[in-house]
């Protein structure tokens, strides 16, 4: 049912069948290099790391949005200036 998508029971699901997927592509790329075809092989490993590399850009868009939000001035003096609590004098 459509509202049933997002229910718990969907999304452990709907993580089950993306794991399965990665496996399932990254064993097809296997059985490509194996057998000297390399341009599916590629192809295959492409489709599974683009859902990785968009996570990794937006991990690094996070720190740069919360900054231009909340400027370095709001930031303590001791932070900038590259000490911590721990030192001190």
């Amino acid at each position: 049912m459509p509202q049933d998508r997002y229910e718990r029971w969907a999304d452990e699901r709907r993580e089950g069948a993306r794991v399965t997927h990665q496996a399932l592509l990254v064993e097809l790329a296997r059985l490509y290099e194996e057998g000297e075809d390399f341009v599916p092989a590629i192809e295959a490993l492409r489709s599974e790391f683009a859902h990785w590399i968009a996570q990794q850009a937006a991990l690094q868009a996070v720190p740069v949005a919360y900054l231009r939000v909340a400027p370095l001035q709001a930031v303590p003096t001791a932070v900038t200036e590259g000490r911590t609590s721990s030192k001190r004098g």
